[in-house]
């Protein structure tokens, strides 16, 4: 009996320990800076260990605004676990899509002008299926 009753709780242990699961009921927030200046955004869950939902990003209204230089370095930091799977920014003014990794520097547009960034971001199981899906635009 002490032997079957072992073997659960070892495996229990295990699975435990394999979990895919995300903990918490939202994504960690990043750190974005823009010449390491703090750059204020909004953000959003679309999905965290839950069903995701689909969302307009143009409904997300941006009302902080950061002053930069033309060419200035972004960088997205983050610095909490899990790490995001994919990391992808897109502008607003024409719908580039740029694909980042964890602390990598963008550098801003040589034009002068108002930009709109949003920070689409997923966190993705062992299996490669989305866990989790967050928006960051500023």
């Amino acid at each position: 009996m002490n032997k079957v009753l072992m073997f659960f709780v070892i495996f229990g242990l295990f699975l435990t320990g394999c979990s895919d699961h995300l903990e918490g009921n939202k994504a960690p927030s990043p750190v974005i800076q823009i010449n390491d200046q703090p750059v204020k955004y909004r953000e959003q869950t679309i999905c965290w260990d839950t069903p995701c939902n689909d969302i307009d990003l143009n409904k997300i209204k941006v009302t902080q605004q950061t002053t930069a230089k033309p060419g200035d370095p972004l960088t997205i930091v983050f610095d909490q676990s899990p790490q995001p799977s994919t990391i992808n920014l897109i502008s607003r003014k024409d719908r580039k899509i740029t694909k980042l990794k964890p602390e990598d520097t963008f550098r801003l547009p040589r034009e002068h002008g108002d930009y709109i960034y949003d920070l689409f971001v997923f966190w993705n199981d062992s299996n490669g299926r989305t866990d989790g899906q967050a928006v960051y635009s500023f």
